[in-house]
C-alpha cells in the first residue's frame, strides 16, 4: 500500500485574506501560504479569486507569482476572477 498524498485544489478568496491581512498591517508570504498546504496534500491547482481588479494588488502579488502562470479565468455579472494555475 502507498501513502500517497489526497489529490487538492486550494481556492483563496482575496476579500477575506486582503482586507484582514491589510487591517492588521501584514504581508502574507503566498508561495508559503501555498508550500504549507501542500505538504499533506498533493496540490493540483491554486485558484485566486477577487472581485475588484486593483492594481496595487497585482504589484504586490507579481513577486510570488513568478512561479505560476497567471491567467484569466472568467468574467460573470461585472466580477473578474483571476486563477493562478499550478
Amino acid at each position: 500500500m502507498t501513502n500517497q498524498k489526497p489529490a487538492a485544489s486550494l481556492f483563496i478568496d482575496a476579500a477575506n485574506y486582503h482586507y484582514a491581512l491589510q487591517s492588521q498591517g501584514w504581508q502574507i508570504d503566498w508561495q508559503r501560504f501555498i508550500n504549507y498546504f501542500s505538504k499533506p496534500y498533493n496540490m493540483k491547482k491554486v485558484f485566486y479569486y477577487e472581485g475588484i481588479v486593483t492594481k496595487a494588488f497585482y504589484r504586490d502579488l507579481h513577486p510570488q507569482a513568478t512561479l505560476w502562470e497567471f491567467k484569466a479565468a472568467k468574467e460573470r455579472k461585472g466580477a473578474y476572477f483571476k486563477a493562478l494555475k499550478a
